[in-house]
């Protein structure tokens, strides 16, 4: 019985093999089985293509990068003109000392809850709230305490840090 099977699996292998290779050399038919008459349509299937394995061919990069040239250029013409330098973005102004001190006191909260050691769902609900007080710059930084705190292993993180 044992070594039945390994030659009845060969053979099966074998006979797939050879319907597979006729499959795809047959040419392909119309609805009953018939051939397709020349010059009438013919669906074609995947497996019909010449070189369907083949990988693509590579793109010629001269050619890409002139049309993405055309496609900037006539972006920036439709945006304010081509020659035209675009203009900075408009002056913030002064934040008000309420808010730099809402900012101080999230900072100060969120660097407490860093330097407490222990990271889980209070701790990322506390943070989350506080973050969004900073600006960018500020984000970034307490951004970076918390995931040196993480790397070093000041921080033990229980779930996902944010």
């Amino acid at each position: 019985m044992t070594k039945i099977m390994p030659i009845l699996t060969l053979a099966a292998g074998l006979g797939l093999g050879a319907w597979w290779g006729h499959e795809r050399a047959s040419p392909p038919a119309v609805a009953g089985g018939v051939p397709a008459a020349a010059g009438t349509p013919v669906a074609m299937r995947l497996t019909d293509r010449p070189n369907a394995l083949a990988p693509p061919a590579t793109p010629d990069l001269s050619a890409l990068r002139a049309m993405i040239r055309e496609e900037l250029a006539s972006a920036l013409a439709a945006k304010g003109g081509a020659g035209q330098p675009v203009a900075p973005p408009a002056q913030q102004p002064p934040p008000s000392p309420e808010l730099v001190a809402q900012r101080r006191d999230a900072q100060a909260q969120i660097n407490a809850l860093i330097a407490g050691g222990v990271w889980g769902n209070e701790q990322r609900i506390n943070f989350r709230q506080k973050l969004g007080a900073l600006d960018a710059q500020q984000r970034e930084e307490v951004m970076q305490q918390l995931f040196s705190g993480i790397n070093s292993g000041a921080v033990k993180v229980d779930g996902s840090p944010l």
